[in-house]
């Protein structure tokens, strides 16, 4: 190998060196495994506060949908050495944390805010999802597009497919874990442990 100068890039080496995407791999499966959970639970506790219908679960999936864009749109502009093994271990523990917190807040609502029996208008369902959804579905975004980068760069190769196939792999199996087993025999707060 005369003549070739090896170049150091931190971004290979940030990982082990035999398959330095496994770890990656692993983490995008696991955010889309949990990202499903919560989002099932959480639907769920909402639905129960504000007695729901299809169109409550439709502002819901919407929300969700446009708050887990807006964290991936932040992490695609956030500057790139924030993308880095420490950053996703901080993330995912908030992202661990953030749901007991939500669904807290939701029994706290459900007993201080309302009052029994009354039915909440769709501005009232809109600004209580809005608030309680932002940090879990935020956080989820950014953590999907800096795993996503940091697959592609640790492979030097466009693996963003590759990190949609993962992601959805892991919210594929937790729907299915949840349809058939958790919500027949846990709790919100059991499985909430789980995640």
């Amino acid at each position: 190998m005369a003549g070739k100068t090896l170049i150091y890039t931190p971004t290979k080496r940030m990982f082990s060196e035999n398959k330095p995407h496994r770890k990656i791999v692993a983490a995008l499966f696991i955010l889309g495994f949990t990202s499903i959970l919560v989002q099932l639970i959480l639907i769920r506790e909402l639905l129960n506060l504000f007695q729901g219908n299809e169109l409550v679960i439709g502002l819901i999936l919407c929300l969700w949908m446009l708050l887990t864009a807006s964290g991936a749109g932040f992490a695609r502009r956030s500057p790139h050495h924030l993308h880095n093994c420490l950053w996703v271990s901080r993330l995912f523990l908030l992202e661990a944390i953030v749901p007991a917190i939500v669904v807290g807040l939701l029994s706290v609502a459900d007993s201080l805010l309302f009052s029994p029996g009354t039915t909440h208008g769709l501005i009232m369902v809109f600004v209580y999802s809005l608030i309680l959804l932002l940090p879990g579905c935020f956080i989820s975004g950014f953590l999907f597009t800096m795993l996503a980068s940091l697959l592609s760069r640790s492979s030097n190769r466009n693996f963003i497919s590759r990190a949609y196939g993962w992601e959805s792999a892991g919210s594929m199996l937790a729907g299915i874990f949840f349809s058939l087993l958790l919500s027949f025999l846990l709790r919100t707060y059991q499985v909430l442990a789980l995640v």
